[in-house]
């Protein structure tokens, strides 16, 4: 239906435009809006948290894998196409993934920071 009719519909006979919501209604839908903004972001504030440990996590793997590589020999640490290239390129995978996650973790901070406040 047109905007226009539906305005029509509600206005009495003297001109005036009778409210389709009341204040207390409106009052009302904010109030349970504001109290779910509340809840999202401290889900976002959790999902945070669950980023930081996922980073840490993939951090400490990295460094076992990296601890491991410097134990080996030289000749090993060398040996084309040996475990220790695997055991290299997967260290530097966790490195590179765990990095990565800070800019997820700074888009949620932002959101904290900037969102419903």
């Amino acid at each position: 239906m047109d905007k226009g009719v539906i305005d029509e519909l509600f206005e009495d006979e003297e001109n005036i435009t009778a409210f389709r919501h009341s204040d207390e209604e409106l009052k009302t839908v904010l109030g349970d809006s504001e109290k779910d903004a509340v809840a999202i972001m401290d889900r976002v504030e959790a999902i945070k948290d669950e980023l930081k440990d996922l980073q840490a996590q993939l951090a400490a793997e990295a460094d076992e894998l990296e601890d491991l590589y410097d134990d080996l020999d030289f000749s090993q640490q060398t040996l084309s196409g040996g475990p220790a290239t695997d055991i290299s390129d997967t260290a530097e995978e966790f490195r590179n993934a765990s990095n990565e996650l800070d800019v997820a973790i700074d888009a949620l901070s932002d959101m904290l920071i900037f969102r419903f406040k």
